[in-house]
């Protein structure tokens, strides 16, 4: 049968109305017994199975109940004399009917462990059926006495011993009687069992205070346990009101009349059953109702929790990345400053190594005036700054160009347009005049930026060289001596040599003869006369300055050109024909369209031609990168 808490509301009040108005017009007679079992103190014991005859069996709850033994007050003694109290561990001391408040007073005494005779009214034995012994008396059957304890002695009173069905609570000694069976799953609420130990009979539990918070998982089991517990203990109780109902209903099918007391006293009693079937409801309920909101909050309280976790999961991760990027950076320092480093000790090692070959230079070069001593002082310096800082190369590249005026004072009508592509330069103009005589020049030397640099110091430095100890050189010749020179300074022949040298086109003026001498190294020389339309071209020799040679002897050779008033001559490097850019057309500049630059600015003057070069230049090229070091040099005689 399922318990009475278990039925709808609706249909429990009507049933329990009913059983009044059948007790109000019952003609049937019935016989209930009052019975009070107490022990020897007076006290009441409760749990005690009463059977009687016709395997009548009732189950009494606590130590004052109503039972119904069928039947008339006439056999009614007969019937007493038949009942036994079944409770283990008891047994019965006296049994004495009063038949004026028709009450039965029952009185048990714990069992001794000595073998006392069975009284032959009211004794207590084993249950016919086991089958029917619930667990409750299973559990008794099988007690053990327990005490706890802290560490240093002292008993715990008052504490609550939960095996997840069922709450024992200690006394204020510190004991309490526990069924053998639920000891392995005792929990002591606030307390952590430390050890256990049997000295005696009882067995004692030493425990401490547990000082760990309990985790909200703990919490939740807890609560449910609880539930479970509650809802145990109201279907017992539940079991025991429908029993009891079940009997009155069997009394009411058997006798034929009640007295008005026999029908008060079942009213009073059903009453109380009503009362206590209504006060476990609305107990129930209220539990239930604080248990949700519990349960709501500890859910509440996990999902905050899970999402507290998870933002410091995300704030861990946004730090590990954000160190891992610091890492990265101070990596890419460390790479960079490195660079720097080496780099700075590579130029002073060439600085070094140069050094130390012009002072072996020194002692075979036995003609040196002041100004050679000045130019190889500045070099020095020169070097010397640039290992500090490139932004000195660039002044000091500066320094050894010819400035405008200078140019301009030997040849008057000269445009140049000189563009680096990094702060310094390998590509460089050079001009020297002894009387009537000019020497000009566009270089063009390996590489770019500081390697270049360091190549057009070379270059210049072994020209003014040239040009001083030789008087009467053409311009083939100083093209030859300067392929010689560069070799034996470098130290390059061969295979295992560095390819580094220089392309150049050079030219000899001699004003008061009206000639001019044309030699280059890769480099032509392009002439527009004056009037004319059509361009002339001096082809260079296809061989470099410097560099991998199977000859360090090569001759270059001299092209003598004669001009006229207002012819335009042009020298130039590489850099501008192969610079890249045209909008969307990703081409290089190429000779062609500078063979046409050249003749459509040939009747302009000096600074018109140096903006249209600029400017032409700067068209083409757009957003591309510059590739190469630019130098144009236009000249009119």
């Amino acid at each position: 049968m399922p318990p009475i808490s278990s039925l709808p509301k609706a249909f429990v009040q009507p049933f329990l109305r009913f059983v009044f108005f059948l007790l109000s017009i019952s003609l049937f007679a019935q016989t209930n017994l009052k019975i009070n079992i107490t022990d020897s103190k007076g006290e009441s014991v409760p749990n005690v199975t009463v059977k009687g005859p016709k395997e009548q069996q009732f189950k009494l709850a606590t130590g004052s109940s109503t039972i119904d033994l069928g039947g008339t007050k006439a056999t009614l003694p007969d019937r007493i004399d038949h009942l036994k109290f079944i409770k283990p561990g008891w047994q019965t001391s006296s049994v004495e009917y009063f038949e004026k408040e028709n009450e039965l007073q029952v009185i048990l005494e714990p069992s001794s462990s000595k073998n006392n005779p069975e009284k032959k009214t009211g004794t207590s034995e084993s249950p016919a059926n086991p089958e029917k012994v619930n667990l409750a008396q299973e559990e008794q059957s099988k007690s053990i006495h327990v005490k706890v304890i802290l560490e240093n002695g002292t008993t715990v009173s008052h504490l609550r011993l939960d095996d997840q069905h069922k709450e024992f609570v200690t006394s204020k000694n510190g004991a309490v009687t526990i069924p053998a069976a639920r000891l392995p799953y005792i929990h002591i609420k606030g307390y952590k069992i430390l050890r256990t130990k049997q000295p005696s009979s009882d067995l004692v539990i030493v425990v401490a205070e547990d000082t760990a918070k309990p985790n909200l998982e703990e919490s939740i089991e807890s609560v449910v346990n609880q539930v479970k517990i509650e809802q145990h203990q109201l279907e017992e109780t539940n079991s025991i009101i429908i029993l009891e109902i079940n009997n009155i209903l069997k009394r009411l099918a058997v006798e034929k009349t009640l007295s008005p007391y026999e029908k008060k006293k079942l009213r009073n009693y059903l009453k109380r059953l009503t009362d206590e079937v209504s006060d476990g409801d609305r107990q129930y309920e209220e539990n239930k109702t604080k248990r949700d909101e519990l349960l709501e909050k500890l859910n509440f309280m996990l999902l905050e929790k899970d999402s507290i976790n998870k933002l410091n999961q995300l704030k861990i991760q946004k730090l590990e990345r954000e160190k891992e990027l610091e890492r990265e950076t101070s990596t890419k320092r460390i790479l960079f400053v490195s660079f720097i480093a080496v780099l700075l000790s590579a130029v002073v090692l060439l600085l070094i190594f140069l050094m130390r070959k012009v002072s072996k230079q020194r002692g075979t070069l036995q003609i040196q005036n002041a100004e050679i001593s000045e130019q190889k002082e500045r070099i020095q310096t020169v070097y010397k700054e640039l290992s500090d800082n490139i932004d000195s190369a660039k002044l000091i590249q500066n320094a050894i160009l010819p400035g405008k005026a200078l140019v301009r004072k030997a040849i008057p009508n000269i445009a140049i347009f000189y563009q680096p592509k990094n702060i310094v330069s390998g590509d460089f103009y050079w001009l020297y005049k002894r009387g009537d005589t000019t020497i000009l020049a566009a270089v063009d030397c390996t590489g770019h930026g500081v390697a270049g640099a360091f190549m057009s110091f070379l270059g210049y430095e072994i020209l003014n060289q040239i040009v001083r100890e030789n008087k009467e050189l053409q311009a083939g010749e100083i093209l030859s001596q300067l392929n010689l020179k560069l070799i034996e300074t470098l130290s390059i022949y061969g295979a295992s040599g560095v390819n580094s040298g220089m392309d150049i086109s050079l030219c000899v003026i001699d004003f008061g003869k009206s000639s001019l001498e044309f030699a280059g190294a890769n480099n032509s020389l392009y002439v527009v006369r004056n009037g004319m339309t059509e361009l002339e071209q001096y082809a260079a020799d296809k061989q470099g300055i410097g560099g991998r040679q199977k000859t360090s002897h090569f001759q270059f050779k001299t092209h003598r050109v004669s001009f006229a008033p207002g012819d335009n001559f042009l020298l130039f490097t590489d850099g501008y024909a192969d610079q890249f850019g045209g909008g969307g057309l990703n081409q290089k500049f190429m000779y062609s369209k500078l063979r046409s630059l050249f003749i459509a600015m040939a009747h302009l003057s000096p600074d018109e031609r140096e903006r249209m070069m600029e400017q032409q230049f700067k068209d083409w090229k757009g957003n591309y990168e510059q590739l190469d070091d630019v130098l144009l040099v236009s000249f009119t005689l």
